[in-house]
């Protein structure tokens, strides 16, 4: 999957957590549900998702219109907050000035339907307080940056949630910025995840561009760039993103790509914390997706995507977000 089509599939994914369910042979009579809801740090207006898995007899899914639905705080002041139908399969709070969802905090989502058992799961929403600075070395002879690293400044022994990390490159030309995903992504970090690995090498890695005049600097200047592939040498290269099951206190690398040469630019990283539920159910969307790429039959697989709701299928689950800015020109 391409890095920007996978980026904006993941964002939909965090607005809605929908990915189309296939239930083979399912009981028309008594269809399983799908359940999709991700809570979002500082979040004040939820958005959940409720609809029937579609029957191998009907052309559309049937949205859940009648049902009582609502989160539950599982500590501190233990605030309910209840959904109502908006349209189709969505269903939103009502607004409240004085609730928002809480870095850390537990909830339990409930869904009544008349007719069924209680359809139920629970998350904790991560916190985003954790942000890598960027540690830049300078050469003691010339004004040059010759290394940079990422450090999180956690104690010893502190870890955050997982942690999904993109890469953006912002191109300033005339007055004007547009934004796009690099593709590629390299990093010494332990804990990266092989499941995007792409099979080529750092080595690899190619350069956008012709240097003009030919002394012109890579993005990251050259003494930074030898450093860097001194000491990752020939590390895998990632599609689209880093996976990381956890930044902890220990200092990284990381560099994104294709390179190109020294030009206005403005980079930034997206890092994206999520709770264990998040994360296994988009690693098992993203390993089905990869799989439907060379085995149309996977698409009928029920228990290749991971699911938290009980008496139902979907997520709930919550994430937080944060940026940083490196690398600018």
């Amino acid at each position: 999957m391409k890095a920007r089509t996978y980026f904006l599939f993941f964002m939909m994914m965090v607005s809605t957590g929908c990915v189309e369910t296939i239930v083979m042979d399912p009981d028309e009579e008594n269809l399983p549900v799908v359940v999709s809801c991700i809570l979002e740090q500082g979040q004040s207006k939820l958005t959940l998702n409720l609809q029937y898995v579609k029957g191998k007899s009907m052309d559309e899914y049937i949205p859940v219109e009648d049902a009582k639905v609502y989160i539950k705080e599982l500590k501190g002041f233990e605030r309910t907050v209840d959904f109502k139908h908006s349209e189709g399969s969505v269903w939103v709070t009502r607004p409240d000035p004085f609730f928002s969802i809480l870095p850390q905090m537990s909830y339990a989502l409930y869904i009544e339907i008349p007719g069924r058992e209680m359809i139920m799961a629970e998350t904790t929403v991560p916190s985003n307080r954790v942000i890598p600075e960027v540690v830049k070395k300078w050469s003691d002879t010339v004004a040059e940056i010759e290394d940079f690293y990422f450090q999180t400044g956690l104690e010893d022994g502190s870890q955050t949630a997982p942690v999904w990390i993109f890469a953006t490159k912002g191109k300033h030309t005339d007055g004007e910025s547009k934004k796009n995903r690099y593709s590629l992504l390299v990093t010494d970090h332990p804990y990266a995840d092989p499941v995007n690995a792409t099979g080529l090498r750092f080595s690899d890695l190619p350069i956008e561009g012709d240097p003009v005049p030919p002394d012109t600097h890579l993005m990251y200047t050259w003494p930074a760039f030898r450093e860097m592939r001194r000491r990752m040498p020939d590390l895998p290269l990632y599609e689209g993103f880093i996976r990381l099951d956890h930044l902890d206190n220990n200092p990284f690398h990381l560099l994104a790509g294709p390179l190109r040469y020294k030009e206005s630019y403005q980079d930034h990283l997206d890092f994206f914390f999520v709770s264990e539920e998040y994360d296994r159910y988009l690693r098992s969307v993203y390993i089905k997706d990869r799989q439907l790429e060379t085995d149309l039959t996977s698409i009928f697989s029920t228990d290749m995507v991971y699911t938290n709701i009980k008496g139902g299928i979907g997520i709930f689950a919550g994430i937080s977000r944060n940026n940083l800015k490196f690398l600018v020109n």
